[in-house]
């Protein structure tokens, strides 16, 4: 399920974790090859998996993958997993992870957002600032400690700290991973919100947004569109926390969460 199209730009600008001296250095992204990957047959899917959740005795598992847009108390996962508890009437319970070095591990404490008769719905989200697509790599056994045949559903979120040169060998490398270790799960490409015009990384940004959205649309991984959503309003500013350029505000994470849910109740045939 994709919601809207990205236009590849080749404008290039160097990341925007750069010193500022650094970061107008002008970049032309390479072509995306033909095939970038293997195929893998029998793909599951969103609407493979969420029907999942009409069985009112089987707990249902999510994970989350990503980067600081995933880490906000506002954040869109948030808004996501109350609408899944509400919806199915399910307690649904987030396990943050807590990124520091001297930590590296899950919460001690949860997150309940929901109560509910029925199963849980319990959502593993991983989600650490400043990292790219590798950082799970290391780390996967910790970040689900779920049972492969138990996983229902992975976002993976990256894509604002990569360049156009590694979000397809580094992004690849962990879809194929979550692939093969979780083949009941449906993993989905998140394609990130657009960062503020004029920041030194949002024109790479955008080229990579195409890149991921060629690799999921060519290895037939659902993938969800939050880019487009975000350049549809008339004001992307209003969207964006005033602290930075690239994470997103309450009406921001509102606006992704609203399309995430799109996405899953579109690919289960729901109205």
């Amino acid at each position: 399920m994709v919601v809207g199209s990205i236009a590849a730009v080749a404008l290039s600008l160097t990341p925007g974790r750069l010193d500022a001296a650094d970061a107008r250095v002008s970049y032309t992204p390479k072509p995306i090859p033909a095939e970038t990957a293997k195929p893998i047959p029998d793909r599951i899917g969103i609407a493979d998996v969420m029907p999942r959740l009409e069985d009112e005795d089987r707990p249902f598992n999510v994970v989350v993958l990503g980067d600081s847009t995933g880490v906000s108390e506002n954040g869109w996962h948030v808004n996501l997993a109350v609408w899944m508890g509400e919806t199915y009437d399910r307690p649904a319970i987030i396990h943050p992870w807590d990124g520091r070095p001297s930590v590296d591990a899950y919460q001690d404490t949860t997150w309940g957002m929901t109560q509910g008769v029925n199963a849980p719905i319990d959502m593993w989200n991983a989600s650490v600032g400043s990292t790219k697509s590798d950082h799970p790599m290391t780390r996967l056994d910790r970040m689900i400690p779920v049972d492969g045949q138990d996983v229902d559903l992975i976002f993976v979120n990256y894509g604002h700290n990569h360049t156009t040169g590694n979000i397809l060998t580094e992004g690849s490398a962990l879809v194929k991973t979550l692939v093969e270790r979780y083949p009941d799960a449906a993993v989905v490409l998140m394609l990130q919100n657009p960062e503020r015009a004029g920041s030194p990384h949002a024109s790479m940004q955008m080229a990579i947004n195409s890149y991921w959205q060629r690799y999921a649309e060519g290895q037939g991984f659902d993938h969800i569109d939050v880019w487009s959503a975000f350049k549809a309003e008339p004001d992307l500013d209003a969207l964006l926390d005033p602290v930075g350029d690239l994470h997103p505000n309450k009406a921001g994470y509102k606006l992704w969460s609203d399309t995430v849910i799109d996405a899953l109740t579109s690919s289960n045939g729901a109205s």
